[in-house]
């Protein structure tokens, strides 16, 4: 999904067009979770002792620190929808201005039904000695349409805006609800309660809507390029974010990543850590030159090993938080796409030996990141899942995606034979033990749908002696 809008950018100027994310379904799942937490202890006559003892730590602070919260208040009012609406308006993304107004009516008009649903009071009527600072809120209490407000508009406006502006935007929620169990208007559940319900109906705008991706554009990366010294008179898209550079000196693939990609975020790298626990995850908050540095490190060191793998070009990051890394461009074929003979096979098998006798692991050795050439030689490409010094089992998860879609190109039994000669019985068995424990271990779902045919290929190759 892209609009006009997007193709333009983001908030941060760099962003790629728009695109729906699982990261916001799971957020969506754990808001919603998170708001049925806060429900459960809520009773109209009674307030549970943690939260009467928040209530009072924040409700006792001095009156005189009304005047300078009152206005950081109104940010999660119906009028700052109306307010941050206009300002999205005037910088020109509409799109993120209509979820912005549809997002924060919503979380309005929902907090007011939640109200009704559970008909708790507000402090002062709970509490004879509460403090009300300023003007005396009346109606119900759970949960805080402020907070729901202030924090659907952090959440809608997150992926349109730098790292810093949308900090910004997540403090002012959280000031926001801190300013209204001050002034005695809320009680601390009210605000939790708020927050999850406005994060739930962000994330759902997110799904509904799509948000931008955070990668840079084609014209971020060509500038990029030309700051390094490459002139590129063609830029190509690649796959995930790549492209393809055509200059004087030949043809590069360039790989950018900016600083706030989603799939690098806490919450999807945590829900990738459940549903694939063999996949080691990069440390979540590691800067765009860490993460290139990882991946040029790992991809040097599988050159260096002898097998055939691209060679590193260059490697810089720039102020705007935006990394490039340049390799050489295989011109040649995927995998998937290319005839597959028996001395493809040995030929590939036999860059995957040279790989691992350097215990470097690929991490993600599916048919896509395999190159066919023009001599029918296979290249070994992309290294950001790459590790080295890997332990066995990280070169077995390796064997084991590769035997996977080489038995979709040309079956079970061609695959496992091809593989026994290169690797040797030994090794094969140690993947076949894997292989049995596929689904248990979180293996990945193209290993896990081969498993079974390909240990039926290695029982009756092991029957008839191979």
């Amino acid at each position: 999904m892209a609009t006009g809008d997007a193709a333009r950018g983001g908030g941060s100027g760099y962003l790629s067009p728009l695109s729906r994310h699982v990261g916001d379904a799971v957020r969506l799942v754990v808001a919603l979770a998170a708001l049925a937490l806060t429900a459960v202890p809520i009773e109209p006559d009674h307030v549970p002792v943690l939260e009467e003892d928040a209530f009072w730590l924040l409700n006792d602070l001095p009156r005189s620190l009304f005047l300078v919260i009152w206005l950081p208040m109104q940010a999660g009012s119906v009028g700052a929808v109306g307010f941050f609406t206009g300002i999205a308006l005037l910088a020109r993304r509409r799109l993120l201005a209509l979820e912005l107004a549809a997002a924060g009516v919503l979380a309005w008009g929902l907090a007011k039904v939640v109200k009704v649903f559970f008909d708790r009071p507000r402090p002062g009527v709970l509490f004879d000695d509460a403090y009300l600072h300023g003007d005396v809120v009346t109606g119900l209490g759970y949960l805080s349409g402020h907070a729901a407000i202030a924090a659907t508009l952090a959440t809608v406006a997150g992926p349109w805006l730098p790292r810093r502006l949308r900090r910004l935007a997540w403090g002012l929620a959280l000031l926001v609800g801190a300013s209204r169990i001050y002034v005695g208007a809320h009680l601390p559940l009210d605000v939790l309660g708020g927050y999850a319900l406005g994060w739930a109906i962000g994330a759902a705008v997110h799904l509904a809507l799509g948000a931008p991706g955070g990668r840079p554009t084609a014209a971020v990366t060509r500038r990029a390029l030309e700051s390094m010294g490459i002139e590129a008179s063609v830029l190509e898209p690649a796959e995930r974010g790549s492209f393809t550079a055509t200059t004087p000196g030949g043809r590069f693939h360039v790989r950018v990543v900016g600083p706030d990609q989603r799939e690098a975020d806490v919450v999807h790298r945590s829900w990738r850590r459940l549903v694939s626990r063999w996949v080691r995850e990069k440390p979540p908050f590691v800067t765009p030159r860490q993460r290139l540095d990882h991946e040029a490190a790992t991809a040097l060191l599988a050159r260096a090993s002898g097998a055939r793998v691209p060679a590193v070009v260059s490697l810089r990051t720039f102020g705007a938080g935006v990394g490039v890394l340049v390799t050489e461009h295989v011109e040649g074929r995927p995998l998937a796409d290319a005839p597959v003979d028996e001395a493809l096979l040995a030929d590939l098998w036999r860059q995957v030996a040279l790989l691992h006798e350097a215990r470097v692991a690929h991490g993600s050795l599916h048919a896509g990141h395999v190159v066919v050439d023009g001599e029918r030689q296979a290249w070994l490409v992309d290294f950001e899942e790459g590790e080295s010094g890997a332990e066995p089992r990280r070169l077995h998860q390796d064997v084991a995606e590769l035997l996977a879609a080489l038995a979709r190109l040309v079956g079970a039994e061609a695959t496992v034979a091809s593989a026994t000669t290169a690797l040797g019985e030994p090794r094969v068995q140690q993947v076949a033990e894997l292989l049995r424990h596929a689904r248990r271990s979180g293996e990945s779902d193209a290993v896990q749908d081969a498993a079974a045919e390909l240990l039926a290929a290695l029982g009756q190759r092991a029957s008839t002696g191979g």
